[in-house]
């Protein structure tokens, strides 16, 4: 069963910005698979073999599977199949948290979307 937390009772933006902090790390785990996949590819090792170590690693069902799939499939909706978030999402949001950064008085030097 899913379980849900109030995360403030007097600021309505507390969710939104508890969604944005999460998304950073989906983000995150997306640039990892990628990374991995890209070394695979350049040793001419199988592609499929980063999804053995994800799901054997992490508890399943999990979102790293999730993207993990897509990525080793290279199934970017071309199938009509969603995929996540549109690139334009993405960029909006880590806008939103380069601005959350500054404003607590973090430095966020690179100034591209």
């Amino acid at each position: 069963s899913k379980h849900a937390r109030v995360l403030s009772e007097s600021d309505a933006g507390a969710s939104a910005l508890y969604k944005l902090c999460t998304n950073l790390m989906v983000y995150g785990f997306g640039q990892v698979l990628g990374e991995t996949l890209l070394l695979l590819d350049a040793a001419g090792l199988p592609r499929d073999s980063l999804r053995d170590w994800t799901s054997h690693v992490l508890p399943a069902p999990n979102l790293v599977d999730l993207y993990c799939d897509k990525m080793v499939s290279r199934s970017f909706g071309g199938d009509g199949r969603p995929v996540g978030a549109a690139l334009e999402v993405a960029q909006k949001d880590l806008r939103l948290m380069r601005g959350l950064v500054d404003e607590a008085g973090g430095s966020s030097s690179n100034s591209s979307p």
